[in-house]
Parts: C-alpha cells; sequence; structure tokens
C-alpha cells in the first residue's frame, strides 16, 4: 500500500512539473515552431553577446539583468516565446521564469546561437 501511494504522488509530482516547464528542443524543432507559431524570440544573453550577432528580429532581455524580470513582465503572456541563449543554460532558467510568471507557451533552445544559425536562422549584426 505504501509502494502504491508513493507512486501515485510521483506521479501527480511529475505532472506538475511537466505542466511548469518549458518545452526544450532542439535548433531545427526550433525554427520549425518558430516559422508555425510566428511568436517572439527573446534573446537572454548580454547586450554585448547580442552586439556581435543575433537572430534576426530577436528581443534582447538579459537574463543576467537586474531588470529581467520586469522586462518580461511587459510581454503578452498569450503569446509564443522562443528563448536561445549561447548554449542553453540562460534560456533555460529565462523559460523556467516565464513559465512561473504564467506565459503560457514558451520554447526553449536546448543548444544555442550558433546552433540556430547552422540551421538556417538568419542572422543579425
Amino acid at each position: 500500500m505504501k509502494k502504491y501511494l508513493l507512486s501515485i504522488s510521483f506521479l501527480f509530482l511529475s505532472i506538475f512539473v511537466m505542466g511548469q516547464s518549458a518545452l526544450k528542443v532542439n535548433s531545427i524543432e526550433f525554427k520549425a515552431n518558430y516559422y508555425k507559431f510566428k511568436g517572439q524570440i527573446i534573446d537572454v544573453r548580454t547586450a554585448q553577446e547580442f552586439a556581435e550577432g543575433h537572430i534576426e528580429g530577436a528581443k534582447n532581455i538579459d537574463i543576467t539583468n537586474d531588470t529581467f524580470e520586469s522586462e518580461i513582465e511587459k510581454l503578452d503572456k498569450n503569446q509564443a516565446f522562443f528563448v536561445y541563449c549561447a548554449i542553453g543554460v540562460r534560456s533555460g532558467r529565462a523559460a523556467g521564469l516565464l513559465r512561473k510568471k504564467g506565459f503560457k507557451n514558451v520554447i526553449d533552445l536546448n543548444g544555442g546561437y550558433e546552433d540556430l544559425l547552422k540551421v538556417g536562422m538568419k542572422n543579425a549584426k
């Protein structure tokens, strides 16, 4: 009986956690979903990294900046958001914060900026 209750508890916890996390995808899925849903691309790297090159149309909201949370509060929570950084660590944190703040459609790139360039996302400098 204890094992049964433990299993049920674990199942509910897993469902809750999955419901709160962003969809983590590879660069091909990221690109396909972006062109399908036409959401907003968010680059969470620093302003310097962004200035060195970014995906065309991306909005730069630096996750390491103290104003990150106030900046994301200005966004439409019902819009689809595509989040990326250099390698996927910062975008994972940002996507988690977006979901925690009530954003429903958050897609997080598992990889980074260079991976997006490899699949043909347009680079802006």
